[in-house]
């Protein structure tokens, strides 16, 4: 009986540890990205519009994060100790879902404990870092991710079951929590067709019925999603409907350059920071995982398990790749408009058959037991920890701002994109010293929400900006609610244009007469002013007459 306690009490301590390292880490300023900035207006939004703390009655398929901030925030008072503190215990629940998912794997559960923590390892404020855009995205952290890792288990586990088939409703009902389930349910259905076109080569059989039951409970559960009024399951076709017909439409050719402009990363062909992001954060990884599946077939061959994980990765790669590909071929003959969900982000989940085949190996290796496999095995596991990304940020600073400083000469960064230069210092570990984002303008948002009227309209191009609640023109995050065809998508693209170059210039009297075209009464400058109605070490605010 005390063992079998053990056994869960153990990884539970190890696995709060973790949590509770990666918490002190951080330290009380940890950096924040263009996602938490929106989660804290979204929380603001909900605090003030429930004064008798009912924040819960907000609830939807795009709150339910901010909720909890809301109600961490009543608790610590602050977003960030809220965000990380959300972030440790998700944390926690993860890597216990991750470990039954590891011991399916390694049929061992020091082993299973080993690679859950491998799979959590690096952690930055809410998101991972196995890579995917030229910024960390915020998948892998997010409040459903545990149960990702449970619907995998259950899949992998019974291959044979029908019940398997139950995931996809499973899925459209769970994103009432977050909408990167249907990523899941994409790769899920790619996976179903690489396993009946090659491992089942093609064979007719009562799978198929299943399979039809699956999508037939989808389809109702995505219709009662819709009708609770709570979900946006809707936001996955709007992305293809809203685009075509209507009035004010923008042409195909233009949408399409306003789309590459604002998202690169998340179209083909992938830009260079986004290649090299992938390369440095899973680059070693994807090494070790095809020597681990090469080794292990060399060693008895691969069994039913092996062959399902790689169709798993195949389905990965076609379902984050896949729709981009052939709008990529597309669009140079026919006028077709972006089709896009972000669904690039599920490339994420290539990191589930990548951790099968590296644990497979090390299991195998471990078990032989001479000291050489041993050695092999710990060597393995240590390749796999250490990213390039750590080797990166341990060179001298000077080093890496002179990286920066060359790939802005080289127009890999543009100068004036200030969003995307910041998550490359973010990513070399340089955006400690000088302006940070969010923390150098708290000083600035303070006084905006004092001394702003109700018809001043602020221009700058800081996007944490907008949490001072008055409108703001200029800041690259404008874009967010429009949709892509949207024929004010152009206006966003001047203005953002025209805000960039006036500030780049450094020319108060040019500053000002921007604003006055674009009906802006005050300008947030990042340099002390002389005569500036507010100024602080970061920013000055300028009145326009």
């Amino acid at each position: 009986m005390t063992r079998r306690v053990g056994s869960y009490l153990v990884p539970l301590l190890l696995y709060s540890a973790f949590a509770a390292v990666v918490y002190l880490v951080q330290g009380p300023e940890p950096e924040l990205n263009i996602d938490h900035v929106a989660y804290f207006k979204l929380a603001d939004g909900i605090r003030a519009g429930h004064p008798d703390g009912a924040y819960w009655r907000d609830f939807d398929a795009l709150h339910s994060y901010a909720i909890l901030i809301a109600y961490g925030t009543d608790l610590t008072g602050s977003h960030i100790a809220s965000l990380k503190l959300l972030l440790a215990a998700m944390t926690v629940v993860y890597l216990i879902a991750f470990e039954r998912l590891a011991f399916l794997f390694t049929g061992s559960r020091p082993l299973a404990v080993l690679f859950s923590l491998l799979s959590a390892l690096f952690v930055s404020f809410g998101a991972s870092f196995w890579g995917m855009t030229d910024f960390t995205a915020s998948l892998h952290r997010t409040l459903v991710v545990p149960f990702f890792v449970v619907i995998l288990w259950l899949f992998l586990r019974r291959l044979d079951s029908p019940w398997r088939y139950a995931s996809y409703p499973v899925l459209v009902a769970l994103s009432l929590l977050h909408l990167s389930t249907y990523y899941l349910l994409l790769v899920l259905l790619a996976f179903e067709a690489i396993d009946f076109l090659i491992l089942r080569r093609c064979k007719l059989d009562r799978r198929l019925l299943f399979f039809a039951a699956g999508l037939a409970a989808t389809v109702v559960a995505r219709q009662l999603v819709a009708m609770s009024g709570l979900g946006f399951t809707n936001f996955v076709e709007n992305t293809f409907w809203q685009a075509w017909g209507g009035e004010g439409k923008l042409r195909a050719d233009e949408v399409w350059a306003l789309e590459l402009y604002a998202f690169p990363w998340r179209n083909l062909p992938l830009p260079l920071p986004t290649v090299a992001n992938l390369v440095l954060s899973y680059g070693v990884i994807f090494a070790l995982s095809v020597a681990a599946a090469i080794a292990t077939r060399r060693r008895g061959g691969w069994n039913r398990l092996d062959r399902v994980m790689l169709a798993f990765a195949a389905a990965v790669v076609c379902a984050s790749y896949g729709i981009q590909t052939l709008l990529w071929g597309l669009r140079h003959f026919v006028p077709i408009y972006p089709i896009n969900f972000e669904e690039i982000r599920s490339i994420n989940f290539i990191m589930i058959p990548s951790l099968y085949f590296v644990s497979r190996l090390v299991a195998m290796l471990w078990r032989e037991g001479a000291w050489r496999q041993r050695v092999v095995a710990a060597a393995v596991v240590f390749a796999f920890a250490l990213q390039p990304v750590l080797v990166l940020r341990a060179l001298p600073r000077s080093w890496r701002e002179a990286a920066i400083e060359r790939l802005t000469r080289a127009g890999v960064l543009r100068e004036d994109d200030t969003l995307r230069i910041l998550y490359a210092r973010q990513y070399l570990g340089l955006a400690t010293e000088g302006p940070r984002f969010y923390y150098s303008a708290k000083h600035l948002l303070a006084w905006l929400d004092a001394n702003a009227g109700p018809n001043d309209r602020v221009l700058t191009d800081r996007n944490e900006v907008t949490l001072a609640g008055i409108p703001v023109v200029g800041p690259f995050q404008n874009v967010a609610m429009l949709s892509v065809a949207e024929a004010s998508r152009r206006e966003w693209k001047r203005q953002l244009d025209e805000v960039r170059t006036a500030l780049a210039s450094h020319d108060v009297a040019e500053l000002r007469r921007v604003a006055k075209t674009l009906d802006a009464t005050l300008v947030v400058v990042p340099w002390p002013e002389a005569g500036a109605l507010y100024q602080d070490a970061s920013f000055s605010v300028l009145r326009v007459e």
